[in-house]
């Protein structure tokens, strides 16, 4: 792509590029744009003593988390193969990271995104409507994140998935030292079956519904 004007990265850089996305993710939560972070008159003048703009777009562009062309010869399903080690490595590493609390939750997260991707999602009740949707296992008071699960769609040839609720919720869990816990559930995933397998792992749930549970009380006279 950039033939001779290519520098080859370094692993210092490669260090910076992944401290600034970290950075990036920071500022822009309160609303700031990307390009006005480098900016000399009133941007955060840490981006430009770490690395040029260009430099790091340029990086960003070219970087891959695995062999395409491997992965081309041998057309696995699953949608998340690019990235699938890192995304492993990364849970591994919340799992490791913190002790769970009394109370987790769980809930579905939509971080907006427009670009190019074979699990897009578009939902219209949401913000953002388009972005990547994503099942999220966190604890209620500091909101740490313990496992989380991307929504890649169903698989090609593949029926409609039962209670897929209920699998999100097990499949979360699995692995995280929950037992003795609260679990905290939207209706999405709310149900007796789920309940009583939770029961089973000795882990207490609760529901949070969206709408309200109204009571009727019938006499006879």
């Amino acid at each position: 792509m950039y033939k001779d004007k290519w520098n080859d990265v370094t692993v210092e850089e490669l260090y910076k590029v992944i401290g600034l996305m970290v950075l990036i993710g920071v500022y822009t939560s309160k609303n700031e744009d990307i390009c006005q972070l480098w900016s000399l008159e009133n941007g955060r003048p840490i981006f430009n003593k770490i690395m040029s703009r260009q430099r790091f777009q340029d990086v960003l562009r070219v970087v891959i988390f695995d062999d395409a062309e491997y992965r081309r010869q041998y057309r696995r399903d699953d949608k998340l193969e690019p990235i699938r080690e890192c995304s492993d490595l990364w849970v591994n590493t919340l799992r490791g990271g913190n002790v769970p609390g009394s109370m987790l939750t769980v809930h579905e997260e939509l971080v907006t995104f427009r670009g190019r991707s074979p699990f897009k999602q578009y939902i219209p009740s949401k913000p953002g409507r388009y972005g990547l949707k994503f099942w999220i296992l966190s604890d209620s008071k500091s909101s740490y994140v313990y496992n989380f699960e991307t929504c890649i769609g169903k698989k090609p040839n593949a029926g409609r998935e039962v209670n897929l609720g209920e699998k999100v919720v097990l499949d979360l869990l699995e692995g995280t030292d929950a037992a003795g816990r609260n679990v905290e559930r939207d209706n999405f995933s709310t149900g007796l079956s789920l309940a009583r397998k939770l029961l089973e792992k000795t882990l207490l749930s609760c529901s949070r519904s969206v709408m309200p549970v109204v009571y009727i009380k019938f006499t006879i006279d």
